[in-house]
């Protein structure tokens, strides 16, 4: 391996210490308590050394926002591919969007600014990494209709605003059991898409 590549990989693992480390500081004192000085102890490097791999604290949220999208695409992809049937494939989805959710907390609270501030900058992401168009196109499929179709993006968003909302409330304020909120979640799915 040459100099340059030697290099190039020693700043890639020296980014991605700074984002686990601002991972291990968000599971333990939450998003409220990460700081660029924080990161700096742990990584035992200075602060301006972080603002070497970013420039601001909102930068580094937004790459923890985008490798919190990209990992709910992949339990989405994988959900998805799981059934033939399109009532099914969303019904996978929404469950498996629901565990990313409550297995993924940190990140869930990052991309949705649950008892937090989400980044300030407006992530891009590709359509394959996309939650929203991945639902969409179900949602499409079932409707039988062009996944731009007006209809569909106002299922969707009916959807994913009532999905989101009972994610909310029980990440702020659980009270119900599994049971209860997995029951909901079948309602919610069952109610938009007359799929029992």
């Amino acid at each position: 391996m040459g100099i340059i590549e030697r290099k190039l990989r020693n700043r890639e693992n020296i980014r991605n210490t700074i984002l686990t480390a601002a991972l291990e500081i968000v599971k333990k004192e939450g998003w409220h308590s990460l700081s660029m000085r924080k990161i700096a102890q742990i990584i035992e490097y200075t602060v301006p050394v972080i603002y070497e791999y970013f420039a601001s604290k909102d930068a580094l949220l937004n790459e923890l926002t985008k490798t919190g999208f990209k990992r709910l695409a992949a339990v989405l992809q994988k959900a998805r591919i799981l059934e033939d049937q399109p009532g099914q494939k969303l019904k996978k989805m929404w469950t498996a969007y629901w565990d990313f959710a409550f297995a993924q907390s940190e990140f869930y609270q990052l991309m949705f600014g649950i008892d937090t501030h989400c980044c300030q900058e407006k992530v891009i992401l590709d359509d394959d990494e996309n939650p929203s168009k991945m639902f969409l196109s179900v949602l499409a499929e079932i409707q039988g209709v062009d996944a731009s179709d007006q209809q569909v993006s106002s299922q969707y968003f009916a959807m994913w605003s009532a999905v989101h909302g009972l994610i909310a409330i029980n990440m702020v304020n659980p009270q119900n059991s599994e049971a209860f909120n997995m029951k909901v979640l079948e309602n919610l799915i069952a109610g938009f898409t007359n799929y029992k």
